[in-house]
């Protein structure tokens, strides 16, 4: 097992499942690893359904079926209690145009699930609503549109300062476990984002072109599928962006109004675009002349790619939730965190930041309430003991720290450096810096990943 990214009890059983950076997931019994009795043989059945590495495992009502996200684009169920041979798996709950880094699910409404990644939005499926049709049990293609359904996207309404189009990427999610509607995103290069499924979205798909959501060619997609439309409408300045906070304030515009301006800045597009249109053109020549010199005498494979890629993007295209509440102060692009909402009533959010500090804020006043240092060096995940007030903090050091209401040391207490710490972490250049050598080390992880299944097959009994 190489990098564990998520490992979870599965309720009302000792088994614990585990997903990792080898893309296989793993369900192991507790009670067979106990004593002398050696790790490998408390591993009681290896998954390898996805192609790309996972990311996250979340539990549902009971012991036999689990949730799985990955990066080859798919959320999958596990269903122990149904055997099947890999890698002929059971088609996936969800396909997306783009990878997938966080899944987010509630148990007061377990119908409902989150999926977020490398897009500047997070959609919400509801499994009451997607359709399992028997052309794709039986391997036959089929519709998207008769397999999922994404009944709404969460987004922000601008990108960070010094966040560059194109590389939003949501790193976690996580759905109230007291009221079952509000839902926390944490964005890489900016903040944590507080949304409701009970707000009314905005359908900005009828008031922007077709293209502007759409990819019109291979080459230019990712740049043009993240392009956020409202982008002028909610700017956020440099002190807004430091200090957090309500949102309303900061966009002070109704959904027709944001619909006018969008297609005000439609049209300007559109008399300022012929240029714009011109040089796509021409790199459309060039990407058509490439693929007809790599496939003569038959399609383009990348013409097929990007059919199927508009398709998706194009089941996703729901209107947009914007934001209640912003909450900054961490610096996020060094590694994959997680957030969590804490306090018996998850009155509190949690967020781990690369400078090694935890954050705590208040819910309703965005507030930063206390800032504890929990790593050498990064904090990624914190998590809440379901009754006991204790809290779990681990990152890259190989130790996990616990925090209860005792007496903590001071030198971990940084509330009073509060001001210089948000400074800090708010400054864009440190976060550009951060943000490149990532993606850069994720390039080289993906490659190492891009290796044939051939031989990696099992048989799940």
């Amino acid at each position: 097992m190489d990098n564990v990214f998520s490992a979870h009890f599965l309720p009302n059983s000792a088994r614990i499942a585990t997903c990792a950076g080898d893309r296989q997931v793993r369900l192991f019994d507790v009670r067979r690893g106990s004593g002398h009795h050696h790790t490998s043989e408390a591993c009681i059945k290896v998954l390898r359904c996805h192609r790309g590495r996972v990311k996250r495992v979340v539990p549902q009502e009971g012991p036999d079926y689990f949730l799985t996200v990955s990066e080859d684009q798919t959320v999958r169920g596990h269903d122990l209690r149904t055997p099947h041979s890999c890698p002929t798996c059971p088609p996936p709950l969800v396909r997306t145009p783009h990878p997938l880094s966080t899944l987010a699910t509630s148990s007061l409404s377990p119908w409902l699930f989150f999926v977020a990644g490398e897009s500047p939005y997070a959609h919400l499926f509801d499994r009451r609503m997607i359709h399992r049709v028997m052309l794709r049990e039986w391997g036959v293609p089929a519709k998207d549109d008769e397999i999922v359904t994404c009944v709404r996207r969460f987004g922000r309404a601008s990108r960070a300062p010094g966040e560059s189009e194109g590389d939003e990427h949501v790193s976690g999610a996580r759905m109230s476990s007291t009221n079952g509607h509000e839902l926390i995103l944490s964005y890489m290069a900016d903040g944590v984002y507080l949304f409701s499924i009970y707000d009314d979205p905005v359908d900005v798909s009828s008031a922007s072109r077709e293209r502007s959501i759409l990819p019109s060619s291979s080459r230019h997609k990712r740049r043009r599928l993240s392009r956020s439309p409202s982008i002028e409408l909610a700017r956020i300045d440099e002190a807004s962006y430091e200090n957090g906070g309500e949102l309303d304030d900061g966009l002070e515009i109704s959904g027709q109004e944001l619909i006018d301006a969008l297609m005000a800045d439609d049209n300007d597009d559109d008399e300022a675009g012929d240029g714009e249109d011109n040089e796509d053109g021409e790199r459309a020549n060039e990407n058509e002349e490439d693929d007809n010199h790599l496939n003569e005498g038959g399609d383009s494979v990348a013409g097929e790619t990007d059919k199927e890629d508009t398709s998706r993007w194009a089941s996703l295209a729901q209107p947009v939730v914007y934001p209640r509440r912003r909450f900054a102060g961490v610096c996020n692009v060094e590694t994959i965190k997680d957030v969590n909402f804490l306090g018996p009533n998850d009155e509190y959010i949690a967020s781990g930041s690369d400078d090694g500090n935890w954050f705590l804020w208040s819910k309703e006043t965005a507030e930063i309430v206390g800032i504890w240092e929990g790593d050498g060096s990064v904090v990624n995940c914190i998590e809440g003991h379901p009754t006991l007030p204790l809290v779990a903090v681990s990152g890259i050091d190989s130790s996990v720290k616990l925090f209860g209401p005792e007496r903590v040391e001071v030198s971990l207490r940084k509330i009073q450096d509060k001001e210089k710490i948000v400074h800090d972490n708010a400054n864009p250049q440190r976060r550009l810096a951060h943000l490149r050598r990532i993606q850069l080390q994720n390039l080289v992880l993906s490659l190492r990943f891009e290796d044939d299944r051939e031989g990696r097959n099992c048989v799940i009994m």
